[in-house]
């Protein structure tokens, strides 16, 4: 069928432990005959004929419908999942059922569950939060540097300008009061324009398939306080890039306007790029 994998789940109720909670998905715990599916199993069950699908799963007690596995208990929309009741008795779950098919390359496992209560389950396998790291350092790194850079777009102009007025009688802490202004104004409004597309992003980013399938949105959203603290972040970090290029127009006005004094690479900027650079290097291995 497509090469797609299906995973098939069969809870039993064992007798004497009174009302069973509800797996993750489902409102209720299964009883006997009840099949429950995924919404992506759902629509291929529609779609292909019964006897490449629908034959070979089990059927619902007494003719009933599917019932609709929720998001709660899927790791992506794609995700083909079929939850299946069983009784105890039922040879399914029985000791002998473990490993019986030749064919499930050592997925078939039978555990007793005492709850379904517990933190929630990361959605990164193990290589991926390996990768996790090294991804938002080579994602971070390049938007500190433009965030920094964008604080000197027409720095050299604006020192003109903020010299002038120094020599015309502005005090220093004027000086970098505009251009903290300054600077805070275009770094927020160039902050919230990217939030703002970050998130008429979210559904086509949500689109892009990894592991099982494409995600959830819900996943993908970071949350208002973290995408406010961004957003912060980058209008101060404009900020402090603009005001510490303009120390020397409050110590030195004719300096300034003469250009007597050219910038130098800075030893902190080569320190970060050389632990970004080693970090890759490590992680890389």
């Amino acid at each position: 069928m497509r090469h797609q994998p299906v995973t098939m789940v069969s809870l039993a109720g064992l007798p004497g432990r009174g009302a069973t909670p509800a797996p993750p998905g489902l409102r209720t715990f299964p009883h006997a005959g009840e099949v429950y599916v995924s919404p992506a199993l759902a629509a291929l069950i529609r779609d292909l004929p019964a006897a490449q699908l629908a034959d070979r799963l089990p059927k619902p007690a007494g003719g009933a419908s599917y019932g609709t596995i929720g998001a709660a208990g899927l790791a992506s929309p794609d995700e083909l999942v079929a939850v299946i009741g069983r009784a105890p008795t039922d040879p399914a779950v029985s000791p002998a059922a473990e490993g019986g098919n030749l064919y499930d390359e050592g997925q078939t496992a039978r555990a007793k569950i005492a709850g379904f209560s517990g933190s929630e389950a990361s959605m990164f396998a193990g290589a991926d939060r390996q990768a996790a790291p090294l991804g938002a350092v080579l994602l971070v790194m390049p938007v500190v540097v433009l965030a920094a850079a964008a604080g000197r777009l027409g720095a050299a102009r604006r020192e003109q300008r903020l010299a002038a007025l120094r020599l015309a009688g502005a005090t220093p802490r004027q000086i970098l009061a505009m251009t903290a202004a300054e600077a805070a104004a275009v770094g927020t409004a160039g902050a919230q324009t990217g939030a703002l597309a970050y998130v008429a992003l979210l559904p086509a980013l949500a689109e892009i398939p990894y592991g099982v399938g494409t995600w959830y949105t819900r996943e993908l959203w970071v949350g208002l306080p973290w995408l406010a603290a961004v957003v912060a972040g980058v209008t101060l970090l404009l900020t402090v890039s603009a005001v510490s290029m303009l120390r020397q127009v409050a110590t030195s006005p004719l300096g300034v306007a003469q250009q007597a004094n050219p910038r130098r690479t800075r030893m902190i900027r080569l320190v970060l790029f050389a632990v970004a650079l080693g970090y890759i290097m490590m992680s890389s291995h």
